[in-house]
Order: C-alpha cells, then structure tokens, then sequence
C-alpha cells in the first residue's frame, strides 16, 4: 500500500503562538496545512477546500484523511477505502496482522461511511 511512502510530519516552529512543544497524533494530509496555517494566524475565512485546521480538538474518530493519487481514497486511523478509477472500492483495515486484505465484506457500514 505504500502508506508510509506518504508520512511526511508537520513540524510548525511558531514560539509565539506555543509556549512550548506540543505533539498532535491527528491523521491529516496535505489539504489540510492551508486550513491549518490560516487559522493559526487568526484570519476569519470561509474554508471551501477538502482541508480542516489540524489544530483544533475533534473528536478522535472524525480524523481522515484524504488521497488523490492513482487510487482516490480515505485514510483514518485504522482503514484505508482505495477506490479504483474504474469506481471499485477496497476496503483495507491496515492495522491489523493482515494489512493487505481487503475487508470490505467484513465491514459495509465502515466503507459506505467512508465512501
């Protein structure tokens, strides 16, 4: 699946925002630095993009992330839906022993919620 290809952390260096160093686990993607760094600088706007402000507090399973690439899908932090570009959908509970087989069947609620 190659998602470790695409970890790349976000380290934001603001000693006048932050007192001190704080480590945020959300599942987040690219998307999302826009929304995040407008709204670390206090600017009032309207977000229309797919993106959310990784720094405020949500409720642990609203976390996901979004992938365009080959495979469009949603990543959170324990499945990955790949929809294929023939429309297919892939269900992957990649934290698990058996990361690359596809749960789909095993989980329709999980991949209909996700999709």
């Amino acid at each position: 699946m190659s998602l470790t290809s695409h970890h790349v952390p976000l380290a934001i260096y603001a000693p006048g925002y932050f007192s001190e160093g704080r480590q945020i686990n959300a599942t987040g993607s690219l998307v999302d630095i826009l929304p995040t760094l407008i709204g670390l600088a206090g600017v009032p706007y309207l977000n229309t993009t797919l993106g959310r402000d990784l720094l405020v507090e949500r409720p642990e399973e609203k976390d996901f992330a979004y992938i365009d690439s080959i495979y469009r899908g949603v990543l959170d932090d324990e499945f990955l839906l790949l929809i294929t570009p023939r429309g297919r959908q892939r269900l992957y509970r990649y934290r698990s022993n058996s990361p690359l087989v596809d749960v789909k069947d095993q989980n329709p609620e999980r991949a209909a919620e996700m999709a």
